[in-house]
C-alpha cells in the first residue's frame, strides 16, 4: 500500500492505493465480456455492409460504431476503419488492439 495526498470529495485528504487480485479478475472477465459484444456487434454491422445492400448514409454507420465502442474502454481497444461514401460502397474493418488491451489491464 502506498498513502499520497490528493483532492477527493472537494478537499484535499490523504489517500491508500490497494490492489485486489480478485477484483481484477474479476474486472478482466467482466470486460472481456464487453469486448466480446463490442466485437459481435461490430462483425454483424460488417457483414450487413459487406452484402452492400444497406440504404444508411456513412454518418448514421458511423454514429453506429461509436454507440459500440461506447462502453468503459472499448474505444481505447478497439480499432475500427470505415471505407466508401456511398451506402452500397461503405465496408467496415475492424480488430482487438493486443498491446492497449495489455496498456489497459496494467492500469
Amino acid at each position: 500500500m502506498a498513502g499520497n495526498r490528493g483532492l477527493a470529495l472537494g478537499a484535499e485528504r490523504r489517500l491508500i492505493v490497494t490492489h485486489s487480485p480478485t477484483l481484477h479478475a474479476k474486472q478482466v472477465a467482466g470486460f472481456t465480456q464487453t469486448l466480446t459484444k463490442a466485437g459481435r456487434r461490430l462483425t454483424e454491422l460488417s457483414e450487413r455492409l459487406a452484402r452492400g445492400k444497406t440504404r444508411r448514409r456513412r454518418d448514421a454507420v458511423e454514429a453506429e460504431i461509436v454507440q459500440i465502442c461506447s462502453p468503459r474502454w472499448v474505444s481505447r481497444v478497439l480499432t475500427t476503419a470505415l471505407t466508401g461514401d456511398e451506402p452500397a460502397d461503405l465496408r467496415l474493418t475492424w480488430s482487438t488492439d493486443s498491446k492497449a488491451r495489455r496498456a489497459l489491464e496494467a492500469e
